[in-house]
């Protein structure tokens, strides 16, 4: 295999695993929900956006953020952003007051 051929080779490689990439967590991304992010004394202050998996009984996977964090940043800061989360667009898991000791337990 000629010099050009292999940079071929590795770019097409390289440009699918990207895809891959950013399409897997896409798709976690189109299924999630916003999850409690801050609780007070008298219930949530507000939710941060969770992509499907990332939140299992009130606990982030470190994992999957880690794994993610790039494109979760981006995300979390310009298309699901904690402002939007009261728009009524995207799922939340409300949590009422009398529930909040179940993420404190978390």
């Amino acid at each position: 295999m000629n010099r050009l051929a292999r940079k071929h080779a590795i770019g097409i490689v390289l440009g699918l695993n990207m895809l891959l990439y950013v399409g897997s967590y896409a798709l976690l991304s189109s299924c999630g929900r916003y999850e409690p992010a801050c609780i007070g004394l008298n219930g949530v202050k507000w939710y941060e956006w969770a992509p499907s998996g990332f939140v299992e009984n009130f606990r982030w996977s470190p994992n999957l953020l880690r794994v993610y964090l790039p494109l979760y940043w981006l995300d979390s800061r310009f298309w699901h952003s904690s402002d939007r989360a009261e728009d009524g667009v995207f799922p939340i898991n409300e949590v009422s007051d009398e529930d909040v000791e179940k993420i404190w337990r978390a």
